[in-house]
């Protein structure tokens, strides 16, 4: 094209192209900002850590070694305290891998107490974190722990699991306990009943009768207790009512609760409830639940690979195996003041606990 005309014309068209060029390049920058801040907004909204769902991702650093079904547990009844300031001890703090665990699912303003027998795991005191060295089984050690103003919302035992320890431990824990919290005790084995379970019931029923038991719950080699004393209607007293939408059998007697512990179809839950009973948290009425769900803490181990519990090695299984009937069968029993809630397993259960990271201290150092 000649002409001034047509130098002018072909001038627009350039002028033309340019401005379309740079819209495009706008409107993509402007796109991937909303990206940006679309990708911003998902990871600030995505939900937040599990027990069970920190544990899988461990692959490295410090060790820790748990029970899969503790940590469903733990997710169950302390999963909705994340975010507040919570006050936790931990008895057997071992490669303190399980530090990190709880501040990472519970957040970082938790104040972390940890409790072991190992004068190496002072190297773990931190941010947050004390660690007391000392014997579980000792009054004098737990007297001077308390004897600082500690009061906890959570304590969970997982350290040496003989029964005069477990049981020094819960009944140095009860009285400084904040009403709402819980005292979970792990690795509980069916030898313990008389050992353990038999005073444990005097101790608990001794503190129900002031109110200041809320519930007892057992697990297959666990047992988490919830401490009373909050106001009714309060935030302690909804938080610890677990609650089942399975469907229901209700029963009256124990004779009558086996047979639906055997019958009833998996996964349900059975409600045991007599109003000529009363309370349920008498030490007899404990003894009795103790004795007769004494199956659930029963079990063969196995390692893989072999001999590697009593080792450092980094990857090592420990499994029940096999699983007792009533492991099989119940998934856990609920013992509240009037009635009591036995739940069924959806399927028979692997019960294990796998080892993660990749830093192990050395056992009976």
């Amino acid at each position: 094209m000649s002409g001034p005309w047509g130098e002018a014309a072909h001038t627009d068209m350039v002028l033309a192209a340019v401005v379309a060029l740079l819209l495009a390049a706008n409107a993509d920058a402007l796109t991937l900002r909303r990206e940006s801040l679309e990708n911003s907004t998902k990871k600030s909204i995505q939900a937040p850590a599990t027990f069970p769902g920190y544990y899988a991702q461990v692959s490295g650093g410090r060790g820790i070694w748990k029970w899969n079904n503790a940590l469903d547990e733990y997710q169950r009844h302390f999963g909705d305290l994340a975010g507040r300031p919570l006050s936790i001890a931990e008895v057997g703090v071992q490669s303190g891998g399980s530090l990190l665990m709880w501040q990472a699912v519970l957040g970082k303003q938790i104040r972390l107490h940890g409790l072991d027998i190992n004068p190496n795991c002072k190297k773990f005191a931190g941010d947050g974190v004390d660690i007391t060295i000392g014997d579980q089984g000792s009054k004098a050690m737990w007297d001077a722990f308390y004897s600082k103003g500690i009061y906890l919302d959570i304590l969970v035992d997982d350290g040496g699991h003989q029964p005069h320890q477990c049981l020094a431990t819960l009944t140095a824990a009860f009285p400084n306990i904040h009403p709402g919290g819980y005292i979970a005790i792990e690795d509980i084995p069916a030898s313990h009943l008389w050992g353990f379970f038999k005073p444990a019931s005097l101790f608990l029923g001794s503190y129900a009768y002031s109110g200041e038991l809320a519930s007892v719950h057992l697990y297959p080699y666990l047992m988490v207790v919830h401490k009373g004393g909050f106001a009714p209607g309060s935030t302690q007293a909804s938080q610890g009512v677990l609650s089942f939408n399975t469907p229901k059998t209700e029963v009256m007697t124990f004779p009558s609760m086996w047979t639906a512990i055997n019958t009833v179809a998996a996964g349900s839950h059975i409600v045991l409830r007599n109003p000529q009973w009363g309370n349920l948290f008498h030490a007899d009425s404990l003894m009795n639940f103790f004795t007769n769900f004494i199956g659930l803490h029963e079990g063969t181990f196995k390692d893989d690979p072999p001999g590697c519990s009593t080792t450092m090695a980094a990857v090592c299984t420990n499994a029940c195996n096999p699983n007792s009937h009533l492991q099989n069968r119940v998934a856990g029993v609920h013992i509240y003041k009037e009635y009591a809630i036995i739940e069924m397993a959806a399927k028979p259960p692997w019960i294990a606990a796998v080892r993660k990271g990749s830093e192990w201290m050395k056992y009976g150092f």
